[in-house]
């Protein structure tokens, strides 16, 4: 099981699965290192919000991350850096240049779940990437897929930066702070930028 987080659940990549793809530079190595899978303190996460529904829930997040082996499925966003709030939805991104290959796997492993989900939406991005939401009993649960290596993603380099920041600046319960923020509807690049006295549109969002 691998994922890049600090409360992590995902499932074994492909072996070889970068050989496609170029090497991660030392600093993008040296984060995936720290941000290892604690999927205790994940599961433990979920349980405290959503108790009555936990093991079933677990059990098909457990399924779909193992169906999605080989594009890589990792967890970013609020869970992972202990920033969630009651509305939070979970945030999965993945690998693969066809996305309409990735749509078809991800369509078949959810209706195998009998998990009802809205039509795959893509995002003009570069390069373009597909967006899929769902619920797995109750918990929301975002996929993104788009064709470059996980740790290029927007959604993952955020993440690893934030993390960052978590960690230096523990000193002044930036977490605390950035979480009662998270909680008065605040999102959470927002807040970090309130937090921080960051200008410009990260701040306005």
């Amino acid at each position: 099981m691998v994922i890049c987080a600090r409360h992590g659940l995902a499932s074994a990549p492909r072996p070889g699965w970068r050989s496609s793809f170029h090497p991660p530079s030392k600093p993008n190595e040296h984060w995936a290192q720290l941000w290892r899978p604690r999927t205790e303190e994940f599961r433990t996460s979920i349980r405290a919000q959503h108790d009555s529904l936990w093991f079933e829930k677990m059990s098909q997040l457990e399924r779909l991350f193992r169906a999605l082996a080989p594009y890589v499925p990792t967890l970013v966003g609020t869970y992972p850096l202990g920033l969630q709030t009651s509305m939070s939805d979970l945030d999965v991104v993945c690998c693969c240049v066809d996305l309409s290959q990735f749509e078809h796997s991800l369509s078949s492993v959810l209706m195998d779940l009998g998990t009802p989900t809205a039509p795959p939406r893509r995002m003009t991005l570069s390069p373009e990437a597909s967006v899929t939401n769902f619920a797995c009993d109750g918990l929301a649960v975002e996929v993104f897929c788009q064709g470059i290596p996980v740790y290029e993603q927007h959604g993952f380099r955020h993440m690893i930066i934030e993390g960052r920041l978590l960690s230096l600046g523990a000193s002044v319960r930036l977490r605390e702070r950035v979480l009662a923020l998270r909680q008065a509807g605040v999102k959470t690049e927002p807040a970090f930028a309130k937090l921080l006295g960051l200008a410009g549109a990260i701040a306005r969002k």
